[in-house]
């Protein structure tokens, strides 16, 4: 056992690198190189190339204690012998939104607003969502506000609705002249990282009185 060792560790020390190969490969190459019922079919060539790729295919830790990444990082990339670890760079976004004009419709008009509230998630495509304001009503009227998402081209100030609906606010009747505060939230997940979304506000009013939207803020972040 020591000398077929011995013979071995002579046979890898003569070969070249070969290049990582699949469990599956090596044991097609096991099966081709080493053949049943043939004389003398194995020579020192074969045994160097099966043990050699053998080796390349095993992860290396190279005096490493694992190729585990710190916490807060994972494994972006990995080779036979090295992982590389890369910190996460989230997508963020917080910000006012310019005074939009308000809608008599109750049908729904779009606010316009997606040109600011708008975000390209980076790394895991789930984002937490957060529309806020306050939209003031010219009578005691009717008024809801709906939260929409989208990619491409958002929509202008006054635009019919599109997009697609990530929270609904109920219909509210204030005061003359009152306040109404709405938020609409919501967690997203499975969007595409790379793509931009936009995010706007649909506001509703009773089709006669104008709902007016003021102080819009809009906040996003990947996680």
């Amino acid at each position: 056992m020591r000398k077929l060792a011995t013979i071995i560790l002579l046979l890898l020390s003569c070969a070249t690198a070969s290049a990582q190969m699949t469990k599956t490969a090596i044991t097609s190459a096991v099966n081709t190189d080493f053949p049943s019922g043939c004389t003398q079919c194995i020579t020192a060539a074969l045994l160097r190339t099966v043990f050699i790729d053998i080796i390349n295919s095993y992860l290396d830790l190279n005096g490493a204690g694992s190729f585990s990444c710190p916490t807060n990082n994972w494994v972006s990339s990995q080779t036979t012998s090295a992982s590389t670890c890369t910190a996460p760079n989230p997508a963020v976004l917080a910000g006012n939104v310019a005074v939009a004009t308000g809608t008599t419709s109750n049908a729904g008009r779009m606010m316009g607003t997606g040109t600011t509230c708008k975000i390209t998630p980076a790394y895991t495509g789930r984002l937490e969502i957060i529309y806020s304001g306050n939209v003031q009503a010219a009578t005691a009227q009717q008024i809801s506000a709906n939260g929409y998402y989208g990619t491409g081209t958002p929509p202008n100030n006054a635009a019919t609705v599109t997009g697609t609906l990530f929270s609904a606010n109920a219909a509210n009747v204030p005061i003359a002249n009152g306040y109404v505060f709405v938020v609409d939230q919501t967690i997203l997940s499975g969007l595409v990282t790379g793509t931009q979304y936009w995010f706007d506000l649909a506001l509703y009013s009773d089709g006669t009185h104008i709902a007016t939207p003021l102080n819009l803020y809009c906040t996003a972040h990947e996680f």
